[in-house]
């Protein structure tokens, strides 16, 4: 995995070690080939041009979502790095949550109540954090 960087282990934060990890792919290129292009280029190809388009859209959200999680992962990490977050002894941010939902990532952040949660960011947030 370290060699060729295929794969990304993601593991949970937490005081106590846990052997719980989720592996992903981590070329996006790779991730979207797989999830998306792979079947409607074959789709495509056999001249199945509506079910194409049809696996497209039902599938271009979910993949969006998750390509966006690494980004807005990084950025976190170098706001808490430069001190930029609420919270000045965080060092790291991952992607696991809490059961309880307290610390959340949303595409429509500006609809929660202001006092929902504990920062609200939005995508000029996440931009500015790698201009610092």
């Amino acid at each position: 995995m370290a060699e060729k960087q295929v794969l990304a282990v993601d593991k949970p934060l937490s005081a106590r070690p846990s052997k719980l990890a989720q592996y992903r792919i981590a070329d996006s290129n790779l991730r979207l080939y797989l999830a998306l292009l792979r079947d409607v280029h074959q789709l495509v190809l056999r001249d199945r041009t509506a079910a194409a388009r049809a696996v497209l859209d039902a599938r271009w959200s979910t993949w969006r979502g998750n390509a966006v999680e690494p980004i807005v992962r990084d950025a976190l990490a170098l706001a808490a790095g430069a001190g930029d977050l609420p919270w000045t002894d965080t060092w790291e941010v991952g992607g696991w949550w809490n059961r309880q939902s307290n610390l959340v990532v949303s595409r429509s952040g500006a609809d929660l109540p202001a006092d929902a949660v504990d920062l609200i960011w939005g995508p000029g947030d996440i931009l500015r954090s790698w201009s610092v």
